[in-house]
């Protein structure tokens, strides 16, 4: 959700990961789809003038990595943003 919420430059937006609780015991699988890590992500200029910093795709992994490993949520749950998708970047590399 991320890279696709900075390729549309905001018009489609990232949403939240989460689990819902059951009655009953259950096994899940994580899978997340991921682009090549030297891709940069940025919007594409049919969306308009960029609200988003250009990032590739490993520093954004590793950035948002690192930010939940510090503690940082991936979701703002005051305003219901993704703060991964909307972090800026002071350079792409």
């Amino acid at each position: 959700g991320d890279c696709l919420e900075r390729f549309t430059n905001g018009l489609v937006r990232a949403t939240p990961h989460r689990v819902l609780q059951t009655p009953h015991d259950r096994m899940s699988i994580i899978r997340f789809h991921a682009l090549d890590p030297s891709a940069i992500v940025e919007p594409l200029p049919q969306f308009g003038s960029p609200k988003y910093s250009p990032v590739t795709m490993e520093k954004h992994m590793r950035t948002t990595m690192r930010n939940i490993a510090d503690g940082i949520p991936s979701w703002n749950t005051k305003d219901n943003t993704s703060v991964s998708a909307t972090f800026v970047y002071d350079s792409p590399y």
